[in-house]
């Protein structure tokens, strides 16, 4: 699993979702729209809140698809897995590799040598 097609997986994936969002959003308004249109509540709810939830509904969603796109494309760019942050990925690779370099047996025994 060396030759890990990482790079255009995550170009694709950012596409999709870049075209995605919008999609999504157009459809919150859509169907709020259509709940504007009507004059029927549901359970006693009112329309106008109902029709403003799902726009907002939309919003969120449409800047979460293009959040997680953001995050593909630049794992796509970097050809790299996305990290949690960079300062903290950064110290804990640093740390990984200063003990396994202080003990060798821990890579060789497959695990950290007893103490």
């Amino acid at each position: 699993m060396a030759d890990v097609a990482r790079r255009p997986i995550a170009l694709v994936t950012a596409l999709v979702l870049l075209l995605e969002a919008p999609g999504i959003v157009a459809l919150n308004a859509v169907m709020a729209r259509f709940l504007e249109a009507q004059s029927m509540s549901l359970d006693g709810m009112d329309p106008d809140a109902m029709a403003t939830g799902t726009r907002i509904l939309g919003y969120v969603s449409g800047a979460a698809l293009l959040l997680c796109a953001l995050v593909a494309l630049l794992a796509g760019l970097r050809d790299r897995r996305p990290a949690a942050s960079a300062g903290a990925c950064s110290s804990a690779a640093r740390s990984c590799t200063a003990s396994s370099a202080r003990s060798p047996s821990a890579s060789s025994a497959g695990g950290p040598s007893p103490s």
